[in-house]
């Protein structure tokens, strides 16, 4: 995945201006879409590691560009899915339109599973996805005809 992936795929959920802090996120969230997986359980205490080890596929329980938290969202991923294997989510998130459309939800709040907005991504708490909002912007003008 890139930014013009991102961009494409984010562009069917959000309007320009929210795709480009989603793109954005998604870069600081998954290393420029280089990592799509991450929160090892390992990193975890004892006591969140027996919350959180059904929800993990090979030790990860974040998957995509937009790292979805399968410990939070698993009551939505396995809505959408039909499946609740953490596995199956992880294959499922790794397609950039099937992840923007689980971010765009959790964004949205729909179910009640995390926090509106952007707020539900570390990324944006931490202003980590700053650094990316130029190529996001570029990657938002390239794949839609839009006027900023």
């Amino acid at each position: 995945m890139n930014y013009d992936d991102a961009a494409i795929a984010a562009l069917r959920f959000w309007r320009p201006d929210d795709a480009i802090i989603a793109v954005a996120i998604a870069a600081a969230e998954s290393g420029e879409f280089n990592d799509l997986h991450g929160d090892n359980i390992s990193l975890f205490s004892l006591s969140q590691r027996a919350v959180y080890q059904s929800f993990a596929c090979d030790g990860d329980l974040s998957h995509g560009a937009w790292q979805i938290f399968c410990g939070v969202h698993h009551k939505l991923l396995t809505a959408i899915t039909g499946n609740s294997d953490p596995c199956f989510w992880a294959s499922y998130l790794e397609d950039a339109v099937n992840c923007a459309y689980v971010a765009f939800l959790v964004w949205f709040n729909r179910g009640g599973y995390t926090a509106l907005g952007w707020s539900a991504w570390s990324a944006f708490n931490l202003g980590w996805h700053v650094q990316f909002l130029e190529r996001a912007e570029q990657a938002i003008r390239r794949n839609h005809n839009v006027s900023f």
